[in-house]
């Protein structure tokens, strides 16, 4: 009795794992595989891009193209950003020069300058200037300048030269006596100067938002010391208003939200063939 109830037990056992093999639904290991399979084969390797160093035998190659250079032009080289709002991209060339591209990558640069490690002030923009001539020149210092500089204000859209104000300016003439003038002109806030004020139109960037944005002080010559002020718009024709220091780096200054006037104190003070000040001012207004 014992030894039929073990045979039917063992019938019972086989007949479930055949029952268990005629399942139509797949295996987990034929699931599994194919999937696994599939991962694999769809795995991709991410390589960081390899940057190179910028050279100024490229630097020379691409200002051929002058004002047609755009941002992806420097895309393959090494960089670092040093701007707040409008970005600065300095790209280091070798000990004695580097490059600064200066706007919003979405737009033409403001500027592609060619730097001296030397003297941030001594610089060419490489779109519209001799390269060759600039690195075989005599010092800056060597030229005689006879009039203040002009100063080119610009953001990432608008940019307009500042009014000149008060200004002092002494050269050496060619017989080796020197001649200068000195102006004295009204306070940028007095309401006669309103009229002739330079406006500055600034528009919004996408990251607007989150960083100021900033403006890039051209002059036509390097000034040795700059000393930027601002007030705001509500207190035109209070000359007597008290002013608010802008910090100033690498010639570029962060604007205030609203509308505000700025005034750019200039001092040339280095070269033995001229020397001077001069103030200059703007109406810097935010817009839709």
């Amino acid at each position: 009795m014992k030894r039929c109830s073990v045979l039917l037990v063992a019938v019972f056992i086989v007949l479930s794992l055949a029952s268990c093999n005629n399942d139509q639904s797949p295996r987990s290991s034929d699931t599994i595989c194919p999937v696994v399979s599939d991962i694999a084969n769809n795995i991709t390797t991410v390589t960081e891009p390899a940057f190179s160093t910028l050279t100024m035998a490229k630097v020379k190659e691409l200002a051929i193209k002058g004002n047609a250079l755009s941002w992806s032009d420097f895309k393959p080289y090494k960089s670092r950003d040093i701007g707040s709002g409008l970005h600065i991209f300095r790209y280091e060339i070798d000990a004695d020069y580097y490059l600064l591209i200066g706007g919003i990558p979405d737009s033409e640069p403001i500027y592609v300058r060619l730097v001296s490690a030397s003297d941030q002030d001594d610089y060419i923009d490489i779109r519209t200037e001799d390269i060759d001539a600039f690195l075989n020149r005599a010092a800056t210092s060597d030229d005689i300048f006879k009039d203040a500089p002009a100063l080119t204000v610009s953001t990432w859209n608008s940019s307009i030269e500042a009014m000149m104000g008060t200004t002092s300016w002494s050269f050496e003439k060619d017989d080796g006596s020197w001649s200068g003038v000195d102006i004295d002109c009204l306070h940028p806030l007095d309401s006669n100067t309103k009229e002739y004020m330079p406006i500055l139109q600034v528009a919004p960037t996408s990251n607007s938002a989150e960083n100021s944005i900033d403006a890039v002080l051209q002059f036509s010559i390097a000034p040795d010391t700059i000393t930027v002020w601002c007030w705001s718009d509500i207190y035109w024709g209070n000359t007597s208003a008290e002013n608010e220091p802008v910090p100033v780096r690498d010639f570029t200054i962060a604007l205030k939200d609203d509308g505000y006037i700025y005034e750019v104190f200039a001092r040339w003070d280095s070269s033995d063939k001229y020397e001077g000040t001069a103030s200059y001012s703007f109406y810097a207004v935010p817009v839709d």
